[in-house]
Order: C-alpha cells, then sequence, then structure tokens
C-alpha cells in the first residue's frame, strides 16, 4: 500500500495553455511587419490599431479576421480580401499580429478611450 500512496501524493501538472482568442472573439491587429515605411502603410498601421475586427475562423497559429465594409476607408480596401456573397472584408493574422482581444466589443472601446486620453 505504500507504493500506491507515494503516486496518489503526486499531482499531474498540466501543461500550462497560453490564452488565445476564439471564434467570435473582437481583436484589435497590429500591421503583419513593418518593413514598408510608405506613408499609406503607416495609414494602414494607424487604421488597424484603432479599428475593433472579429474572428471568424482559424488555422493553427492564423487567424481570419473581418472587418466590417463601413468601418473600411476606400484607400485600404486593398488589403483585405473581400468574399462575394458577404459584405465583409477579411483579412489573416498570425497570432504574434493581435495586440488584444475580449469577448465583449465594450472591453476594446474602453481601451480606445483609455488611449485617448493617455490614461
Amino acid at each position: 500500500m505504500r507504493h500506491i500512496k507515494r503516486f496518489e501524493a503526486k499531482r499531474i501538472k498540466k501543461p500550462y495553455q497560453v490564452p488565445v482568442p476564439y471564434i467570435g472573439d473582437y481583436v484589435i491587429c497590429k500591421m503583419p511587419d513593418d518593413k514598408y515605411r510608405s506613408d499609406t502603410y503607416k495609414r494602414l498601421k494607424d487604421f488597424l490599431l484603432n479599428t475593433i475586427g472579429q474572428v471568424c475562423r482559424y488555422n493553427n497559429n492564423e487567424y481570419c479576421i473581418f472587418y466590417n465594409e463601413d468601418e473600411i476607408p476606400d484607400e485600404f480596401k486593398w488589403f483585405f480580401t473581400y468574399e462575394y456573397p458577404h459584405t465583409n472584408y477579411e483579412k489573416w493574422f498570425n497570432r504574434k499580429d493581435i495586440v488584444e482581444w475580449s469577448k465583449n466589443k465594450s472591453d476594446l472601446e474602453a481601451i480606445f478611450a483609455a488611449k485617448k486620453y493617455n490614461l
């Protein structure tokens, strides 16, 4: 019985799970890379950091984020892929390009308000 008690005392440690966004979560993304220095890419970078998207599907470490057509200015529509039956523009982002995410859109709007007033 001593043998069994020794194994009962040990707890099996589960591997640490990194929190990840799930389908339906709202996200704030950044530009995938900073190798472009033109003004258009700088404005696009600011646009992505100030716009909330939603995860529609994911594959391994990449997430497909969709944005509503009304939120995207005409000068940035080339950056997103457009699927015909939907009115959403989608873009695949890597996990490291997602800055913040939440199940509630209001949580991300609070982040924008805090950034606006330097809080």
